[in-house]
């Protein structure tokens, strides 16, 4: 499957993100299903590091459900500000997946890849 303009443009943003040591927050989400984290340079993995190949099912489709775009929306905006406030825990080395079908939320443990390109480049 190609990837298309929404990887390149997730990727672009993460590699800038990376080169200016700014943080980047991550969110997606398709039908009832949505994911969040926060990318901070030096201190977790990036973009990248989380999917070092071609992204499976990463396009621009529908259906989009507002909720789910809501919901997730403040979530990040939730995330910014825990960066920018130093208030709470950022997401830096987890992933939050929501399963709006049935409520359910995890977080999965991220790992850095400092052998990969983007990280590689700028340690």
């Amino acid at each position: 499957m190609s990837t298309g303009a929404p990887v390149r443009e997730r990727f672009l943003l993460n590699r800038a993100a990376v080169e200016q040591g700014k943080p980047m927050v991550d969110s997606a989400m398709y039908e009832l299903e949505a994911q969040l984290t926060t990318f901070l340079p030096g201190q977790g993995p990036c973009l990248t590091c989380l999917y070092p190949g071609d992204p499976p099912g990463w396009r621009r489709q529908f259906p989009v459900f507002g909720a789910v775009s809501s919901m997730i929306g403040s979530l990040a905006a939730m995330e910014a500000i825990k960066v920018l406030t130093g208030l709470g825990e950022p997401l830096v080395g987890r992933l939050l997946v929501a399963d709006l079908r049935d409520m359910s939320f995890r977080t999965i443990k991220l790992q850095r890849k400092p052998a990969l390109l983007v990280c590689r480049d700028h340690q």
